[in-house]
């Protein structure tokens, strides 16, 4: 969010406003890199990251942070653009007040992810440019809950990836996880939980014959689900893929499964590179237990680690998703 102090400008010019701003003159380090969107600034980097910079405007200054942006499309006439509600540092906090913190599962995350920063400082320390600072601490680190919302994000971005039409905001999907959001549960258990939930609310809305409606609690009116779904057609996608997401999940989830079969679906699911990272370090954990001993035969066949070897491990166990490895 990019605060203005510039008041009474139309969504139009605040917009184009920063958009100069940002892009600067020809020959400019962002000149090539900035494109003007309908609620921001958007600019790309070389690495396929990007930063979405949106124009706001506040509207109280005894009520921090709650503000206007803008909404105005080019090729529309300035007739239908508009300023909406939001409060997104609001969410934040709302966000980070009320999503479980699993403290175990919170370290080793910030121990790996610190880890993480200072490889890549090392590495970039000859470079032309300079390294991202570090985004770990003592006791940072993301939650299970975060996660697995990160991996609906994922999944969410692979399934609309060829489709029209916008996708499901990034926000309302946040907001309708923290609804069901609960500590002590696994990555994989809270995604059962937060798909199943997502799918009850698309339902619930589609059996009233209306659309989803996702609001920020800490702001009525700033309405996350303003821009999608744009119709019931919209909608009824989002509920086959949470239902083809939860069948997955069934089988991703099933220990009696080859592992082959669980492989392919991590890869349908999250993408190849997730998929086959995960499937590794599986199998290196298994060769490690078979060439140590520490394992057994369970009554299905399948390989389980002994009693012994389960104790020494921590008590939040690693996956590899997102660079950082944590049981599904």
């Amino acid at each position: 969010m990019v605060e203005l102090i510039t008041p009474g400008l139309t969504p139009w010019q605040a917009l184009e406003l920063l958009y100069q701003a940002m892009r600067g003159e020809p020959g400019s380090r962002y000149y090539d890199m900035t494109e003007r969107q309908t609620r921001c600034v958007t600019v790309y980097y070389a690495d396929g990251m990007h930063l979405d910079l949106s124009p706001a405007e506040l509207i109280d200054e005894c009520d921090p942070r709650r503000s206007f942006i803008y909404h105005s499309k080019p090729e529309e006439p300035r007739s239908r653009d508009y300023k909406v509600l939001t409060n997104s540092f609001g969410f934040a906090e709302e966000y980070n007040t009320n999503c479980p913190v699993d403290l175990s599962f919170q370290k080793e995350y910030a121990r790996r992810a610190l880890k993480a920063d200072r490889g890549l400082i090392t590495m970039q320390k000859d470079a032309d440019s300079l390294p991202v600072p570090e985004h770990s601490t003592v006791i940072g680190g993301k939650s299970a809950v975060t996660v697995a919302l990160q991996l609906i994000k994922r999944n969410r971005n692979i399934r609309w990836a060829t489709r029209d039409g916008r996708m499901p905001a990034s926000v309302m999907l946040s907001c309708l996880t923290l609804e069901v959001a609960k500590d002590g549960r696994t990555i994989g258990q809270n995604l059962r939980f937060i798909a199943q939930h997502i799918l009850d609310r698309l339902l619930r809305a589609k059996s009233a014959g209306t659309l989803i409606h996702v609001e920020n609690p800490r702001c009525p009116g700033d309405i996350f689900s303003d821009r999608w779904p744009e119709n019931h057609a919209a909608q009824d996608t989002m509920i086959a893929d949470m239902r083809l997401f939860l069948d997955q999940l069934a089988v991703l989830l099933d220990d009696r499964r080859p592992l082959r079969d669980r492989r392919d679906i991590l890869k349908a699911m999250f993408g190849e590179d997730v998929g086959q990272s995960v499937v590794d370090e599986l199998e290196r954990e298994i060769g490690e237990a078979i060439r140590t001993g520490r394992h057994g035969f369970g009554a299905l066949g399948g390989l389980a680690m002994s009693p012994t070897s389960a104790k020494a491990k921590p008590a939040v166990k690693p996956s590899t998703f997102y660079g950082t490895k944590w049981r599904l």
